[in-house]
């Protein structure tokens, strides 16, 4: 027998394995890099760390590769974290809480996911309940709006029907207006009177009762309350302001800045308070106005005399800035002429005179 022949069968199993053996361990080797990249691009980091787990004794990239997975599942919920609050803002709970339930089973467990998780729910669940709170009220205006008609059928309908829908809509009513006697509670534990008042008064037209005409009551002394501070807390910006203004007219008074005194003295007189000593403050500052004007007019006839244009110009026009007259704008102008004439001269070009020959 040929030995070669012989061989050849075995051979070719040998290559077949051969062949095989390598076939299933190429894919083996990139299918999962190829799945974890997969993985890394859906944002599904938790299933991309288990994949990397399952390689990790075959894998010497392994610690680093990891934290490449990690840094990046921080990197996105960051981005995640910013982009649901401000959905938050908007009030688009729905669509937060579609990210929220897709995101959270794919991010790595840590602290900061976690409170804003609980906070998320927090904020979802007031809205909410908000939002029920604002249908009881309608639902309860509603019933408020229908029910003379009722009340005016009770004891009188005799068809079932009509007799079932009478009973269908007391039963509706204190229904609701329990709804709303909750709603009405716990606004005054939020300190919210009004919403309580108003969530509260509608539960006791539908089902009256003491416990609610006393949370009525308690609701009402607190709004009354919560008014007097606002306004206490109004007259102390009013005489805040008006002591600021007087300030400033008193240091404007002081070094006769007589325009910002005016300025002072309107916003006094804006405030609406203590009108008396804002008339006082009239008085004096129009007596102030009056001799500084008379001061400088007096200073500027004084320097004109002396042949001081210009020092003469300087006090008339604070005179006149205070207290336009026309004697005061006539000696300004004149004196502005004068001064004109002079600097023409002054400019103008000397010319010598040719002795006759």
């Amino acid at each position: 027998m040929n030995p070669i022949a012989h061989t050849r069968p075995l051979l070719r199993a040998l290559l077949l394995a051969a062949a095989l053996f390598g076939t299933a361990c190429s894919p083996f080797k990139a299918q999962p890099d190829a799945d974890i990249g997969m993985l890394r691009s859906e944002h599904r980091y938790v299933s991309a760390l288990a994949q990397l787990e399952k390689m990790r004794a075959k894998n010497p990239d392994y610690p680093t590769q990891r934290q490449e997975i990690v840094e990046e599942a921080s990197l996105y919920q960051a981005q995640l974290l910013l982009s649901l609050r401000n959905l938050m803002e908007q009030n688009e709970f729905a669509r937060a809480q579609q990210m929220l339930n897709t995101a959270i089973p794919e991010l790595p467990e840590n602290a900061e996911l976690a409170t804003f998780n609980a906070e998320f729910t927090r904020e979802r669940d007031r809205y909410a309940q908000v939002r029920l709170d604002e249908l009881y009220q309608l639902r309860g205006e509603h019933l408020l709006a229908e029910q003379p008609l009722y009340q005016s059928l009770q004891g009188i309908a005799g068809d079932y029907d009509l007799q079932i829908a009478v009973e269908r809509f007391q039963a509706d009513a204190n229904y609701f207006a329990k709804l709303l006697r909750e709603a009405g509670l716990q606004a005054m534990a939020n300190e919210d009177y009004t919403a309580a008042q108003k969530y509260l008064a509608t539960s006791n037209q539908l089902l009256p009762s003491s416990e609610v005409g006393a949370a009525l009551q308690e609701a009402a002394r607190a709004i009354a309350q919560e008014q007097e501070q606002v306004q206490q807390s109004h007259a102390n910006e009013r005489e805040q302001r008006y002591r600021k203004f007087e300030s400033g007219l008193l240091q404007a008074m002081k070094t006769q800045d007589y325009a910002v005194a005016r300025t002072q003295l309107a916003r006094l007189r804006e405030t609406g308070l203590h009108t008396s000593a804002v008339d006082r403050y009239r008085r004096q500052l129009a007596e102030a106005i009056r001799a500084f004007v008379n001061a400088r007019t007096d200073s500027g006839n004084k320097h004109y005399a002396d042949g001081h244009i210009e020092a003469a110009l300087k006090d008339w026009r604070k005179a006149y800035a205070l207290s336009p007259s026309a004697e005061l704008k006539e000696r300004i102008e004149k004196a502005d002429k004068f001064l004109e004439r002079y600097q023409n001269l002054k400019q103008a070009p000397q010319t010598s005179a040719t002795p006759a020959r």
